[in-house]
């Protein structure tokens, strides 16, 4: 590993370490791929949606964890569809509920309803 490399995950672990993050409208080659796998190396908590949720979509995910996640890195992929406002309502209340997590950020695919909810419940939203 090279000192440049080294230098920056030392630094992604002091500013991630125990970040609780959301994102949606991440796919298989998506660039919302590469922004979990630094998310796990700084060892943040990640809840990602997917609407394709399957044995399969899961072992890729598992696979990403395996080979990315730090210590103290959590990750949960959940089905979602984007396009329902009451799915998105039941994924704020099973993140805040059932997984008892108090998100620092909320990365969204433009194109989700998200953004609506996001300021009624007082998060600032990055759009990917």
């Amino acid at each position: 590993m090279s000192t440049s490399t080294s230098y920056r995950n030392r630094h992604l672990r002091y500013y991630l370490q125990g970040q609780e993050c959301t994102l949606t409208g991440v796919g298989k080659g998506s660039i919302g791929v590469e922004v979990v796998k630094g998310l796990l190396s700084g060892g943040a908590h990640i809840v990602i949606t997917t609407s394709s949720y399957s044995r399969k979509t899961v072992e890729y995910y598992q696979s990403i964890f395996q080979s990315f996640g730090s210590r103290g890195s959590a990750f949960t992929v959940v089905p979602f569809n984007q396009a329902s406002k009451q799915d998105v309502e039941a994924i704020v209340d099973y993140i805040y509920t059932n997984l008892g997590m108090d998100l620092d950020y909320l990365l969204a695919s433009p194109r989700t309803v998200v953004r609506s909810t996001a300021s009624t419940i007082g998060l600032s939203l990055l759009t990917i």
